[in-house]
């Protein structure tokens, strides 16, 4: 979790925003994974964007994209800014909301500028494009952390955490 909370925060150039979001995601992620039934959640880096490819073709993710993507970080600056209740409010449902995002099947998007991209992602996988070993054991959560996993290392995302249902976790990322 802390892993990917930095990964999710380390395109944020000003140090003191960066360290609160970081906080933030971290405590709000590990919540709705104590409470949760398991998680996929993968990082993009701003440079990156998600190819259509990914959405529209076999081998790819289909999910509900938010358009403009939910700014996390203009959250937490507003708040450290001028910490009022309505800020303060406004932090809270934004929690809630990541949380509800991850307590959804599929795979939460986060950028690593501390935006939310979407959630409810899934990957379809062909033999073709995402070989995947038959010797592979688990659920369909851990089988589209192998996918991820893959993304990660071809540089297409930066960071992936699979947390299953009973708890065993994974992060691949950060390097």
């Amino acid at each position: 979790i802390e892993g990917l909370a930095a990964c999710a925060s380390s395109a944020v150039e000003d140090e003191s925003l960066r360290e609160a979001l970081e906080s933030f995601l971290r405590s709000t992620i590990f919540r709705s994974l104590q409470r949760g039934h398991g998680a996929l959640i993968a990082v993009l880096d701003p440079g990156n964007t998600l190819p259509q490819e990914w959405v529209s073709q076999p081998g790819g993710l289909d999910g509900i994209r938010l358009d403009p993507p939910i700014d996390i970080a203009a959250a937490v600056r507003g708040f450290n800014s001028y910490e009022t209740a309505e800020y303060l409010g406004g932090l809270i449902s934004l929690a809630d909301l990541l949380e509800g995002m991850l307590s959804a099947d599929g795979i939460t998007l986060l950028g690593s500028n501390g935006v939310l991209h979407g959630y409810n992602f899934f990957v379809r996988t062909s033999a073709q494009d995402n070989p995947l070993p038959s010797s592979l054991a688990g659920g369909a959560r851990r089988r589209a952390f192998q996918v991820l996993k893959g993304l990660v290392s071809r540089k297409q995302l930066t960071a992936a955490l699979f947390r299953s249902s009973d708890g065993a976790t994974e992060f691949v990322g950060g390097e």
